[in-house]
């Protein structure tokens, strides 16, 4: 960060010789598929670039939310989450320090308004999305080489855009929501071409796991702080657990009806068709871990084989209804709280079992794609 590069030109009045590192044109190439030679800090790279870019969609999610609350464009029934409520979320999944979040609440909307213009359009603010982003942008450099030029152009466009976007007088909320609209374009964006533009090798797999991890972990703080409450039914958090997930138009075609608890968190938890819920997050990455490196020669799992075993079993086997029904004293959904901090918590010991598998520089027992490469996966 901060550091600048730039090149030098050499200037001949000589014709130069051309000269590459790569093969000749008339050289014989022997041909091979699979892109299995990948440096384990290039694949932590990508790890964490997945999961940078996840983290982005969120907490860009949540911020619309909290400025189409401001704006009053939800309407004016009495079942809408209030902007406070939002900025609280924001600062449990670590959007938003926690000091300056309290402090706009206690001061009112309009200091909610100000924080949240100065964390949308200050490239300077610690909490700013220009943080989030320069994470992205950061990881996205150290893996140019494996990325599309086209890929890399949208990666590098998105974390431009606050910059670009202008905050006039008067029409912040139209200023702010169409900054947060580019944005979740350009990631859309950044996820087709890793879908369909990157090989499906190592590479690739790894920054599809970071992704997967991250989506896992937000889903099961969204459910925990707007589902496991019994409150959470009835004063419109369904509706912005569906909001934040993407997935409204899904409910609302299947059932025709306002969001009910059970049908809200089989769609979130236990649906493998539906690329939000917890489950695909858990399936995809059990695909993944399947095809990476492991001592299958043993006969023995793999520690984040049992994990992701686990996690699977765990929630294909939940019953949405009744994790809804067991109400605490204090107003506790039980079982769904309890599902949702086991889930959270074997989805942490996994990211750091890959990491210590994969990415770990000092670890005797990393597997490596070749047995004469230990730096490689």
């Amino acid at each position: 960060a901060g550091d600048v590069s730039k090149d030098t030109w050499v200037l001949s009045d000589q014709p130069v010789e051309q000269f590459s590192l790569l093969a000749q044109r008339q050289a014989n190439l022997r041909l091979h598929r699979g892109g299995r030679e990948l440096p384990s800090r290039m694949a932590d790279n990508l790890f964490w670039l997945g999961r940078y870019t996840e983290r982005a969609e969120g907490a860009v999610r949540l911020f619309r939310s909290l400025v189409i609350r401001l704006g009053g464009e939800m309407g004016s029934t009495r079942d809408l989450v209030s902007p406070e409520r939002v900025v609280s979320m924001l600062i449990v999944q670590k959007h938003l320090s926690v000091r300056r979040g309290r402090r706009a609440m206690q001061e009112g909307r309009e200091a909610v308004e100000r924080e949240l213009w100065t964390i949308l359009f200050d490239p300077e603010s610690r909490d700013g999305l220009a943080t989030v982003l320069g994470n992205v942008r950061r990881n996205a450099e150290a893996v140019r080489e494996r990325l599309s030029f086209d890929t890399f152009r949208i990666l590098r466009d998105l974390t431009e855009v606050p910059n670009a976007t202008v905050l006039t007088a008067g029409h912040e909320t139209d200023d702010a929501l169409r900054l947060l609209n580019r944005l979740i374009q350009y990631l859309a964006a950044f996820n087709g071409m890793v879908a369909e533009n990157m090989t499906h090798g190592y590479a690739w797999r790894f920054l599809d796991m970071g992704r997967r991890l991250e989506r896992t972990r937000a889903m099961m703080q969204l459910i925990q702080q707007l589902a496991v409450r019994t409150e959470g039914q009835g004063d419109g958090q369904l509706d912005l657990l569906l909001e934040l997930a993407d997935s409204t138009i899904t409910y609302r075609g299947r059932y025709h009806a306002a969001p009910q608890l059970a049908a809200v968190l089989d769609l979130l938890l236990c649906d493998e068709t539906n690329p939000r819920s917890a489950v695909y997050q858990i399936l995809t990455l059990a695909d993944h871990i399947e095809h990476l490196p492991s001592p299958r020669d043993e006969g023995v799992m793999t520690l984040d084989q049992r994990i992701v075993t686990r996690l699977s079993s765990e929630l294909r086997l939940a019953d949405p209804v009744e994790l809804g029904a067991s109400v605490s004293r204090f107003d506790t959904r039980i079982d769904l709280d309890r599902l949702a901090r086991r889930v959270d918590r074997d989805v942490h010991e996994l990211s750091d079992h890959i990491a210590e598998r994969f990415f770990s520089h000092s670890s005797p027992r990393r597997v490596a794609g070749t047995q004469r490469d230990q730096s490689r996966l």
